[in-house]
């Protein structure tokens, strides 16, 4: 919510013993050359002056009332991204006291901080069973919209699993982020008859960049892959063990769609590389992948939606591709028609 207003309280003569108050109100429309005075944020405790001022400093740069409006809009939308807000809203008033200019404006941005400790439980399905989720959150860890989250599943097939995560906005902007994230989780192939249980960390660094979102990140896991079954052919069982992968990834988007689940126009482009031991471990391929999207509203609620991904990778070592690092058809919104005569495939 953003409210303006402007006017000034004159005392006039009396009347029946009353005293007539005239009010001079001062119209603004888009055109108004105007200064900015002074930003105030209030209902602050635990975030730090720092990253509000960052945040708040384009609206000294505003010239019109047009202006103003429009960058107290950015800078509410800014705030309520950080996701450290219950609620922001924005009240615009005439510059008053010693130092204030003819046509100064104050802004005024009052906040509710929302609570730093959080807890959550939920039920998801995947990796062909169902599981138990349970999740705690610290948010504005040291008060410049930081996030520490932790995460435990447990699923029906006796699976268990966790996830750490902090991430932190760099130098205080919100569209650079800098991620580290320590894990344990494990999947199952049925088709294939093996499991993959894998604990590792990951780093990544995410910036805007001139056509779309740069994102740099390395990540360190140890595997582990075993059968699911007796009956798993042998070139599965070959690949049962140990390994430890260290790639580092780039993995450049550009995503116009409204919406990220169910869009109804716009497009993304996707492309990531990756290349496994060059920083460590026993594992050494070149691997790419590119994802098109594209949606487009015919009439009515009928969209037209078309979705292409593939890849390549090579290994760099001489060996073959471990199978828990090749590439697996599926997911919900595929359709494939393919006839099945052999099970327990590499992928």
């Amino acid at each position: 919510m953003i409210s303006a207003r402007a006017k000034e309280a004159v005392a006039g003569g009396r009347s029946m013993g009353d005293h007539h108050v005239h009010t001079k109100e001062t119209v603004f429309d888009g055109s108004n050359f105007v200064k900015v005075d002074k930003v105030r944020v209030q209902g602050l405790s635990k975030t730090k002056n720092d990253f509000i001022v960052h945040q708040c400093k384009e609206l000294f740069g505003a010239a019109t009332f047009k202006d103003v409006i429009l960058s107290c809009n950015d800078v509410k939308q800014k705030l309520e991204r950080a996701g450290i807000f219950r609620s922001v809203s924005v009240i615009i008033d005439t510059s008053k006291g010693p130092g204030a200019h003819k046509d100064g404006l104050d802004i005024i941005f009052n906040v509710k901080e929302g609570k730093r400790l959080s807890a959550s439980a939920h039920t998801a399905v995947g990796n062909n069973e169902g599981s138990l989720v349970l999740g705690g959150k610290l948010a504005n860890v040291f008060g410049r919209a930081e996030m520490l989250s932790l995460e435990y599943s447990r699923g029906t097939r006796q699976s268990t699993g966790y996830n750490l995560t902090f991430f932190k906005p760099v130098s205080n902007e919100l569209t650079r982020r800098l991620t580290v994230r320590g894990f344990k989780s494990s999947a199952e192939y049925l088709l294939s008859s093996f499991r993959e249980t894998g604990r590792g960390a990951v780093v990544d660094y995410m910036f805007p960049g001139p056509l779309g979102l740069q994102t740099f990140s390395w990540e360190g896991i140890w595997r582990e892959v075993d059968c699911l079954t007796r009956t798993a052919s042998f070139p599965v069982r070959e690949q049962c063990g140990h390994s430890l992968k260290s790639s580092v990834k780039h993995i450049f988007a550009r995503d116009t769609r409204d919406e990220g689940v169910y869009p109804s126009r716009g497009y993304l482009f996707k492309l990531v590389q990756e290349f496994a031991g060059y920083t460590g471990g026993d594992v050494k391929f070149v691997k790419g992948e590119a994802e098109i999207q594209l949606n487009q509203r015919l009439f009515s609620d009928i969209i037209f939606s078309c979705h292409l991904q593939g890849g390549l990778m090579k290994s760099m070592s001489g060996d073959s591709v471990r199978i828990n690092d090749r590439f697996f058809l599926g997911g919900p919104t595929d359709v494939r028609e393919k006839l099945c005569k052999y099970s327990n495939t590499l992928g």
